[in-house]
């Protein structure tokens, strides 16, 4: 693995350190959520644009499933109260 894969992800937490130091648990709360929330969606964009090349069903369920999971996480990510 090269140096060049870890640069955006250690940016990233750096970017939401940051953001929990300065401001509240709540807004990092919220963007970790948003965050898993975008990787559950794009898993299920990936599975539906590999279905041709994998004949396996069961990654077609992973994928909607993970979407699903991703609803409901968003559904929590803005009904938690401060």
């Amino acid at each position: 693995m090269s140096t060049k894969s870890f640069i955006f992800p250690v940016i990233l937490i750096g970017i939401l350190l940051v953001f929990r130091v300065l401001h509240s648990v709540l807004l990092f709360h919220t963007l970790v959520e948003l965050i898993t929330i975008f990787v559950g969606l794009l898993m299920l964009v990936v599975v539906k644009n590999t279905r041709s090349f994998i004949k396996n069903d069961f990654l077609l369920f992973l994928g909607i499933m993970y979407c699903a999971i991703s609803v409901i996480d968003l559904m929590h990510a803005f009904t938690v109260k401060g």
